[in-house]
């Protein structure tokens, strides 16, 4: 509020900035936060991730599965645009890769033939129950046969980042770290960060502005 009051000029959400949303959506965006967040936490582990090769069977509610999960090409991407709504790409890639960034969904990844395999053994299917739950709550749950016959399950119903289960400051910055990297060099980004957690105390926006500079 009092950066609001400090430039009305509506600078500080021009200059704030953030993911180039324009090619996905904002409410297909949301569900692929949403469903990730949720499905992937349980996996970081490399360990836990070699030990989740059998099948996958996912559960979600109506409109994510209409969004990132209802159609063939899903489990064959071959373009960004398909692969960022590819629910069954982008939990494989998280699975083999420990997380998602933006490398993600570049062409050398998302037609990787070795993903294919992986992307073949998962399941999606909506689920009424968590139809009706939504969109007050965001429930996902997914299962993971293993070779050796075990099973593990997990449910998420408020995905980090959803108003009742925040990102920590610790996530925030990661975060764009991780979507600036190869834009900004490290000490930009930590110039970046230092002057956007103390943004009410900036004297003139156009001084934070200027450290997003990108010399090409």
């Amino acid at each position: 509020r009092d950066v609001v009051e400090k430039w009305p000029d509506a600078a500080v959400g021009r200059a704030a900035g953030g993911l180039d949303l324009d090619h996905i959506g904002p409410e297909v965006a949301e569900e692929l936060a949403a469903e990730l967040a949720g499905l992937v936490r349980e996996f970081e582990d490399p360990e836990a991730r070699q030990r989740a090769r059998e099948s996958l069977q996912l559960q979600i509610y109506a409109m994510a599965y209409s969004e990132i999960a209802s159609e063939p090409a899903k489990w064959d991407p071959r373009t960004r645009e398909t692969a960022d709504h590819s629910l069954p790409y982008m939990l494989a890639v998280a699975l083999q890769d420990g997380r998602i960034t933006p490398a993600s969904f570049e062409p050398q990844r998302y037609l990787d033939p070795g993903l294919r395999p992986l992307m073949n053994r998962i399941r999606v299917a909506e689920n009424p129950e968590f139809t009706r739950r939504f969109p007050q709550e965001l429930v996902s749950e997914i299962e993971v046969v293993t070779r050796a016959g075990q099973h593990f399950t997990e449910r998420a119903e408020y995905p980090k980042g959803h108003a009742r289960n925040p990102m920590t400051d610790a996530d925030v910055d990661t975060k764009f770290r991780d979507l600036s990297a190869g834009v900004l060099d490290p000490a930009q980004a930590d110039a970046a960060l230092h002057a956007l957690w103390r943004l009410e105390d900036a004297d003139r926006i156009g001084a934070v502005v200027d450290l997003f500079t990108v010399t090409r």
